[in-house]
C-alpha cells in the first residue's frame, strides 16, 4: 500500500517529535522478526521508558537532520531499519533491543548504529554502548 504525502509528513512530524525528547538513538537492522517478538520488544522497551519504530530510511534521514542537525547516510545499511529511542536512561533501551539481538543470535535483529550524546556511533561502539547496564542496575 502506497503511503500519501499526508501519512509521510504525519510520519516525519512524530520521528521529529520521538528524535528530540531521546537521550539516544539506535539503529537496528531486523529481518525476519514476527509480530510476536515485535510485541516482545516493545513491552520490554516500554517498561524502560523506551520506544521501537519501524519507518522509512529517507524519513528517518531527514527527521535527524531535523530534529537534531546530523547527516546521517542509512543508505548504506541494508535491510529494514527499526529506530529505538531512550527518553528516560540513555542505555536501557540499548541494553533491551541487544537483550533480543543477543537471543535470536543475530539472525532476526541486529545492531547498525546510533546517536549518542549528539554523536553518530558506528556499529563496534553501538555494541559497546548497548552492552553496558542500565543507569538504575548501576545504582
Amino acid at each position: 500500500m502506497a503511503v500519501s504525502k499526508q501519512q509521510k509528513a504525519d510520519i516525519l512530524a512524530g520521528l521529529v517529535a520521538q528524535f528530540k525528547d531521546a537521550k539516544s538513538i539506535g539503529f537496528a537492522k531486523t529481518n525476519t522478526l514476527t509480530v510476536a517478538e515485535f510485541a516482545e520488544l516493545r513491552t520490554s522497551l516500554r517498561e524502560v521508558g523506551a520506544t521501537y519504530t519501524l519507518a522509512k530510511k529517507t524519513l528517518i534521514r531527514i527527521a535527524i537532520k531535523e530534529a537534531l542537525d546530523i547527516d546521517v547516510d542509512l543508505a548504506e545499511l541494508e535491510g529494514q531499519i527499526g529506530v529505538v529511542c531512550s527518553n528516560e536512561d540513555a542505555v536501557a533501551g540499548l541494553g533491551k533491543v541487544n537483550d533480543a539481538v543477543k537471543k535470536t543470535e543475530g539472525e532476526k535483529i541486529e545492531w547498525a548504529a546510533c546517536i549518542f550524546e549528539g554523536e553518530y556511533k558506528g556499529l563496534e561502539e553501538t555494541k559497546v554502548l548497548a552492552g553496558l547496564p542500565s543507569k538504575e542496575t548501576l545504582l
